[in-house]
Order: C-alpha cells, then sequence, then structure tokens
C-alpha cells in the first residue's frame, strides 16, 4: 500500500484547470520528485494534498480518503508541506524556528531538536542567528528542519532550489536524501530537474497539468532524448 495516493485528481484555480486527471503514488520511505515547466502543475499537485486548492478526484493517506481535506487536518495526519518562498521568521533565532515548528504539532522536545541538528549540522552552528540574516539556502533548510522537528511521515517540498545557486541547490537535495534515507517520506516538486534526478527515487514529470511520464529516476536521467523531450535538457 502506499503511503499517499492521487487517483485521477483535477483541480483548478477559479476558472483556470491546474491539474488534469493527475494519478500518482508516494510510498513509504520514498522520495519521488515532481519535474515540469513552470505552470505545469507541481505546486497544484502539493496544494491539492493539503486542500488549498479546488479539488475533484480521490487523495488517499495509508488507503484512505482525506475528506473533508484541510490543511490543519492533513499536518495532523503527519504531512508536512514546506511551501516555496522558505517562510521562515525573519525576526526569530534558528532555534526558535524550530522550537515554533514543533509546538504546531505535539509541543518542543529536546530530542527532537536533536534530530534536526543531526541531519542539518549547520542549523546547530547558527541556532542563535536570526533567521532573517541567513543565507538564501540556509533559510531554506531552516524552512525544511521546521517541518521535520514535528516528525511528520511525508514531506511535501516545494521548489525548494528557488533563489539559491546552483551549488547551494545540490547541497540541499543531498540533505533532503539524507531526510529519505533516514524513513521520512518526501514529495518533491522542482523545477531544477538535474539536482531532483539525482536524489529521487522515481519520478513524475508533468506538463500542462497532466502526467506526461511516470517512472524511476534513472530511467529518465539515462535517457537524453526523454529528457530532452520532457525537461528541455
Amino acid at each position: 500500500m502506499s503511503l499517499l495516493e492521487l487517483r485521477r485528481v483535477e483541480a483548478r484555480y477559479g476558472s483556470t484547470p491546474a491539474l488534469r486527471d493527475v494519478s500518482l503514488k508516494v510510498g513509504d520511505g520514498e522520495l519521488v520528485a515532481l519535474l515540469g515547466a513552470n505552470g505545469a502543475g507541481k505546486s497544484a499537485v502539493l496544494r491539492a494534498v493539503c486542500g488549498t486548492v479546488r479539488t475533484h478526484g480521490d487523495v488517499l493517506l495509508d488507503g484512505e480518503h482525506l475528506f473533508p481535506r484541510t490543511p490543519e487536518r492533513v499536518a495532523r495526519q503527519g504531512v508536512a508541506h514546506v511551501e516555496q518562498g522558505r517562510g521562515t521568521f525573519a525576526s526569530l533565532t534558528v532555534l526558535d524556528n524550530l522550537r515554533v515548528g514543533a509546538w504546531l504539532r505535539r509541543g518542543p522536545s529536546s530530542r527532537d531538536l536533536v534530530r534536526v541538528f543531526e541531519l542539518f549540522p549547520q542549523l546547530y552552528e547558527q541556532r542563535r542567528r536570526r533567521a532573517g540574516s541567513l543565507s538564501g539556502s540556509d533559510q531554506q533548510l531552516l524552512a525544511l528542519g521546521r517541518a521535520v522537528v514535528a516528525h511528520p511521515r511525508l514531506v511535501l517540498l516545494d521548489e525548494p532550489s528557488c533563489g539559491i545557486a546552483p551549488a547551494d541547490a545540490s547541497a540541499l537535495f543531498a540533505r533532503v536524501r539524507e531526510l529519505k534515507d533516514a524513513g521520512t517520506s518526501v514529495l518533491l516538486a522542482e523545477q531544477l530537474a538535474g539536482s531532483a534526478l539525482a536524489v529521487a527515487d522515481r519520478v513524475y514529470v508533468l506538463g500542462a497539468g497532466r502526467v506526461v511520464f511516470s517512472g524511476g529516476a534513472d530511467e529518465l536521467r539515462a535517457d537524453e532524448a526523454l529528457r530532452r523531450r520532457h525537461l528541455g535538457y
């Protein structure tokens, strides 16, 4: 059984279609990448899971329908959504940002903080700095750490490379892979296809709101013609 499954999901922003007949799965302990150009529907998939966009179709967690689907209920089910744009509290320290993340789920725990610092040592080194003073890549890492501190089963990660240098993005994706290797499932929506493919187990490529390719990351990475056709590189 899949941890997360979408079955023939349609979504729209107002009168504008965003997703058309999208079906996908994320297994327990799996890192799945959603790839495609801007406007392809990647962020809409994550929002469909969280109930922040109007949808039709089935969204299942552990084989059971999430209905009614609200961000609060989805979070209580162990799904953390790290939206594009980081969303850290700039005036708070790194440590206080992490405490807020823990509090939203079950209250802060020193064990939870240690787990995050073990996964992301640079956050420990900067724990007393204000979040707004961090580099873009470290702010993105803090946003991820704030989600992880509450022990989610699934992290929905939206365009984490946005606004950071390619070298920093590669390092960030390596941390995401470590998170997956530690047992957390990840659904990663990303436009930087090469970096995402380097860490993903499987991949779905979206085009105009539809799934145009699904398969192993190795398959897409090894097939240049397939990449050119679906991703343009």
